[in-house]
């Protein structure tokens, strides 16, 4: 879709990229040189992953490799949109990983453990972590994508990554009670529907039905919609590029993603959900 056409009274606003942050971090940490092939061939690997397309993806990660064969991110985004299918990238990914983490050196990772995510040339490792245990997760293949994402939440304080959402999802859809319920107490700050309906899903595995009546009061409180979304019982909202408002039916649409996995495929919670919504809605 075409941007807006500026006005005289109404400056250009273009929307921040998904790596703009990034970008200008690189550019402060730069000396006063003129770019090298190193950076032309970062900032094609960061449009590579900013991609809508695995074809436009691979024909800007190949251009970037070009110029720099060792660029981590150019491999992301290779490995991540030329398998057939998760598990076939994840494969590749692997190989990726393996690379980027013996770039940066055993020593560099732990000297830098709990912010990691600070030291901008991390980033690329970390994002290839990341995609690995996501595409691994996506193969089914969860207790292989469990030390990784284990792993992530280590290495930066405040995760930065969203790592703890992939977690928590692992260990719910594994049905690792334990450490489902450590992970959510440690993160029992967290203001979204994810947590909301996870501590719901967590009371009802604990057969704490009391406590789980009063988290889904809770949790509707957060967001109205995401109930009727796992229930099936509304429909879900027409994908938007827009940033998703707290409490909205986009913002309950994503954090589907991470619940329905382990929801659906819990039975009993299932049938106590509509139970429960039948009787809220009656």
């Amino acid at each position: 879709m075409a941007e807006a056409q500026p006005t005289e009274s109404a400056p250009e606003r273009r929307p921040t990229r998904p790596f703009d942050e990034e970008r200008l971090l690189r550019a402060e940490t730069q000396e006063q040189a003129a770019a090298n092939s190193k950076d032309d061939a970062q900032e094609l690997a960061f449009q590579a992953l900013e991609a809508h397309g695995h074809a436009e993806a691979r024909a800007l990660a190949t251009e970037a490799l070009e110029r720099d064969p060792d660029c981590i991110d150019a491999l992301n985004a290779l490995a991540n949109s030329e398998g057939k299918g998760p598990e076939e990238a994840a494969q590749r990914m692997q190989e990726v990983a393996v690379k980027a983490e013996k770039a940066l050196g055993p020593d560099f990772i732990r000297d830098n453990k709990g912010h990691l995510w600070d030291c901008v040339e991390a980033r690329p490792y970390l994002r290839s972590r990341m995609i690995l245990a996501s595409l691994l997760a996506r193969s089914g293949k969860l207790k292989e994508a469990l030390p990784h994402f284990q792993a992530l939440l280590r290495f930066t304080e405040g995760d930065p990554q969203g790592v703890r959402y992939h977690l928590a999802r692992c260990y719910a859809s594994m049905g690792q009670t334990k450490p489902l319920q450590k992970l959510l107490g440690a993160w029992e700050s967290d203001p979204g529907p994810v947590w909301a309906y996870l501590t719901v899903l967590l009371k009802l595995r604990l057969k704490e039905d009391k406590s789980a009546l009063k988290a889904l009061e809770r949790a509707r409180t957060l967001n109205p919609h995401v109930e009727g979304f796992l229930t099936g019982t509304i429909q879900l909202p027409k994908p938007s590029p827009q940033a998703a408002a707290p409490g909205s039916p986009e913002e309950a649409a994503a954090a589907l993603h991470f619940l329905a996995p382990a929801w659906t495929a819990d039975r009993e919670a299932m049938y106590w959900l509509f139970k429960v919504g039948k009787e809220h809605r009656g």
